[in-house]
């Protein structure tokens, strides 16, 4: 680690240090900081969820037919009507079971704010591009302290997207206090083919210990969203439609975009407009040549029944910027984490300035792209431990005591201060690291705050 800073300054300096380094490197977060830090997390959570703004009606189904397989008709509906009265959607997570403590958090920071939006549910359109050996551990659960991986070393290169689902022997290797809780959804559980579908099940499941403090968790596919807006746009005259079909707006868009994180790079870095899916399940880089779409054993053309085939079949589905694209086009308003308040921003930037002064770019100029769940440390247990989902689950009133108390008590400013430091490694590069802040424990952490 480098010692950028060797003094050994006392905690309360130490935290100054830290917000110092979020203005610097962070700036849209501290901006955040500045505009709502005194704020308490409750008040915080409640304006997650602005009003005024409506998705469109397009998403709203589509949502409605990612959810009607796995939730049922009801769950699915009530889900679409929130959608066209409430736009409100977290983006941060990854496609996994609740298990990496930060993005647990961030969910139900955004659970609170639609319960004290009086919304029915907090919906989360979440990642299940990502691998199962991402730090974020989709492979299993964190559970009481310990891992269970669910699936196999041989699988680490696999996307949660594809991931085929537990079966019985894998449902042996959830944690038995989990399993004892998921027991009458096991049968439901175990008819079901992915384990995609599985992981919104079980999170919804694990999250209905919130109540009465927030609105149970809905974790939907972005991917599989996606695909089904894709699927049909491309028979309509859309901006993203004419990025994918038309040579001239996607040579403008490919230019537009190059760059841009979770878009692609000219050294080769991530894929144009959507991903492969290899023999062996794995996502693949695709690269624009002339009218195709090109890698490993893949080859679709940019024709709309080509795309609309590929994307069924399952052979591609969209990139990361093409998802995002979609949401913003259809009026979702994504609350993020650190990485995503820093890159959404620029994706809207551009994505107006490709728009130019059409008809689509007034409505995506008023939407909101700054909106911070994920990273603010406010369940605290004793001791300042953050607390996870095995402490909802196995201690569930003494858990729902201490989220109160971190919505009533604990101000948005320090919740940032400890969620910052937590993930402090993954924030900072070691040369820009200081020593003083990384030697700290969230203890002396938590108790600095008092006089900061």
């Amino acid at each position: 680690m480098s010692n950028v800073d060797s003094s050994s300054a006392p905690p309360v300096l130490a935290a100054h240090s830290l917000v110092r380094q979020l203005q610097t490197e962070y700036a849209d977060i501290y901006r955040t900081l500045q505009e709502f830090g005194d704020y308490s997390m409750a008040r915080y959570a409640a304006q997650l969820f602005p009003a005024g703004y409506k998705a469109s009606e397009a998403i709203a189904k589509a949502a409605n037919r990612v959810a009607a397989p796995i939730f049922g008709k009801k769950l699915a509906s009530e889900i679409e009507n929130q959608l066209l009265s409430n736009a409100a959607v977290s983006t941060a997570s990854h496609h996994g079971l609740f298990s990496h403590l930060s993005i647990f958090q961030g969910d139900v920071l955004s659970a609170c704010g639609a319960k004290r939006s009086s919304l029915q549910s907090a919906v989360v359109f979440s990642f299940a591009g990502v691998r199962l050996n991402n730090p974020s551990y989709p492979r299993g659960i964190e559970f009481n302290g310990k891992r269970f991986p669910l699936f196999s070393d041989s699988m680490k290169h696999t996307s949660v997207h594809f991931c085929p689902a537990l079966d019985a022997p894998g449902w042996k290797r959830l944690p038995e206090e989990l399993q004892r809780q998921l027991s009458p959804r096991k049968q439901q559980l175990l008819s079901m083919t992915r384990f995609s579908d599985q992981v919104s099940l079980i999170n919804y499941e694990m999250s209905l210990a919130l109540a009465p403090l927030a609105c149970p968790i809905v974790y939907l596919s972005a991917e599989d969203i996606a695909v089904e807006l894709l699927s049909s746009e491309l028979m309509q005259d859309t901006s993203v439609a004419r990025i994918m079909l038309n040579a001239a707006d996607r040579a403008a868009a490919l230019k537009m975009f190059e760059g841009v994180s979770g878009a692609w790079s000219s050294d080769g870095k991530g894929s144009q407009l959507c991903w492969g899916v290899s023999e062996g399940k794995r996502s693949c880089a695709l690269r624009v040549q002339g009218d195709f779409l090109i890698g490993e054993d893949i080859k679709v053309e940019l024709s709309a029944q080509s795309l609309i085939d590929a994307l069924r079949r399952g052979e591609i589905y969209p990139g990361m910027l093409i998802t995002f694209l979609l949401f913003l086009e259809h009026g979702i308003v994504c609350q993020g984490g650190f990485y995503q308040v820093a890159y959404l921003p620029e994706m809207k930037t551009r994505f107006l300035r490709y728009l130019a002064h059409s008809a689509d770019s007034e409505t995506l100029r008023k939407l909101p792209v700054s909106a911070f769940c994920t990273g603010p440390l406010f369940i605290l247990g004793s001791g300042w431990r953050a607390l996870g989902i095995s402490d909802l689950i196995l201690d569930t009133e003494q858990t729902l005591s201490h989220l109160q108390r971190g919505l009533e008590q604990l101000s948005f400013r320090d919740a940032l201060i400890l969620g910052s430091h937590r993930i402090y490694d993954m924030l900072f590069s070691a040369e820009k690291r200081l020593t003083a802040v990384a030697d700290l424990s969230l203890a002396d952490l938590g108790a600095a705050l008092i006089a900061f």
